[in-house]
């Protein structure tokens, strides 16, 4: 039984065999991936709003025409000022004063216009390199965090698939298991993790696979009295069908070879003793639906 759930636990995946082993909690794990995933989704789309800002290049050229604009303004104010102030010159000496003064002032005026409008296009510009630095922080973080988002994704659906193998292996072997009550009430005790040291009650009524796999593990897989003549038993029952003896005997190669393979792996060979080889004949020769055969196994294992 227990090579056989192995077998099946195997056949998913390394990375689930070893969740089992380690009784990781997969549905815990689900849930906290789809509290992530929520959370990564609200973080993008904060993050898109300043990502798919249209920013606007300032244009120098506006500013220099706002200030051109400016200047003829004032020029014409000055021209105007000084005009009036030259009808009342008495002299050419005050003529070329007031002339002076004016175009002195349209200089001084004119160069504080085109400070203040390169200091509003430098302060435009730093603005502009500030929101192109914030988007593209923003595309950036937006990339790595839809990267996390594909791969939360991928492992949710991971997690979905091993929680579903689970399920199912533990629903086959409870159904196998329907014709051994003996062991499966022997799987509504408390595992302890090898791995861990954690102890999982009745693991076989709350369908969790790492206790049930500990438990067959330490009755039937770990050298004991019990697992050899299980195996010695095992091995002694085999036989191949009479059909499959006539039309397909290599099967039977076949299951031979698997029955050596496991064999090797628990090295049992080193494990037969004159009582154990006594006690498992006598195993054998009783019928085993009768009780009586349990005690007798139940028994016989305190003197071995």
């Amino acid at each position: 039984m227990y090579e056989r759930v192995s077998a099946l636990i195997e056949s998913v995946g390394e990375e689930f065999s070893t969740m089992v082993l380690n009784n990781f909690n997969i549905k815990k794990f689900s849930q906290k991936c789809v509290l992530d995933r929520s959370v990564i989704s609200r973080d993008i789309e904060v993050l898109e709003e300043t990502a798919d800002l249209i920013i606007v290049v300032p244009d120098k050229s506006m500013y220099d025409m706002r200030a051109d604009r400016e200047i003829k303004q004032v020029s014409k104010s000055i021209h105007a000022e000084r005009e009036e102030a030259l009808v009342h010159a008495t002299n050419r000496n005050d003529r070329d004063a007031i002339k002076d003064a004016a175009k002195s002032k349209l200089a001084d005026v004119e160069a504080s216009i085109k400070e203040k409008f390169v200091d509003m296009f430098l302060k435009e510009h730093d603005l502009y390199l500030e929101q192109v630095k914030l988007k593209n922080e923003s595309v950036s973080k937006t990339r790595i965090l839809k990267g996390k988002q594909e791969k939360a994704t991928i492992l949710d659906l991971i997690l979905k698939v091993y929680d579903e193998a689970s399920r199912q292996i533990v629903t086959k072997l409870k159904l196998a298991l329907t014709k051994f009550p003996n062991i499966a009430s022997g799987l509504k005790g408390t595992a302890t993790m090898r791995s861990t040291k954690e102890e999982i009650p009745n693991p076989y009524e709350n369908e969790n696979l790492s206790g049930i796999i500990e438990i067959l593990y330490d009755r039937y897989q770990k050298k004991s009295f019990v697992s050899f003549t299980n195996a010695l038993i095992d091995a002694m029952n085999w036989r191949l069908s009479e059909e499959d003896t006539m039309k397909n005997p290599s099967k039977g190669v076949s299951e031979v070879q698997q029955l050596y393979a496991m064999w090797e792996r628990k090295d049992l060979w080193n494990q037969l003793t004159k009582d154990q080889f006594f006690s498992v004949i006598l195993m054998k020769g009783l019928h085993p639906s009768v009780a009586f055969r349990r005690e007798v196994l139940t028994e016989t294992t305190k003197y071995i």
